[in-house]
């Protein structure tokens, strides 16, 4: 399976160790495969010339990860629900109490399940979720 391109590791090594996912660029470190201070029009050149550069070829992309947390209404509503719990002096929600050691204490966190947008369902996710129109998608 061709990856164009990978912002987070963890999971994925070891699909990338034995071939199952290939990113053609070999951007696959955090800091080779960011966008520095998110911006919309510099992943959009910085995606055409990973593009440009590795898939000309006549390589099929199977699929982008594009961790962006300024598309995550989902996060949104979550940081605002513990925000308001803080402000109320209650302990926000969290959801994994275990997972996030960072050597003085586990961090409590709200994890949610990211939502996979195939060719199958990406109408159903991007327009009827409401993250953009079908003309934009053209």
């Amino acid at each position: 399976m061709q990856i164009a391109q990978l912002e987070t590791m963890d999971t994925r090594q070891p699909y990338l160790d034995e071939g199952t996912l290939v990113v053609k660029s070999g951007q696959t470190t955090i800091d080779e495969a960011s966008t520095l201070r998110w911006d919309g029009e510099t992943a959009y050149t910085r995606m055409t010339q990973l593009l440009a550069m590795n898939y000309t070829d006549g390589t099929t992309v199977d699929g982008v990860l594009s961790a962006n947390d300024g598309l995550a209404r989902d996060l949104a509503e979550a940081a605002v629900s513990m925000v308001h719990a803080i402000l109320r002096g209650a302990l926000p929600e969290a959801n994994d109490t275990t997972s996030y050691d960072n050597g003085v204490m586990t961090v409590q966190s709200y994890l949610l399940n990211p939502q996979l947008v195939t060719k199958e369902n990406y109408l159903a996710v991007l327009v009827d979720g409401g993250y953009c129109t079908a003309d934009e998608l053209d």
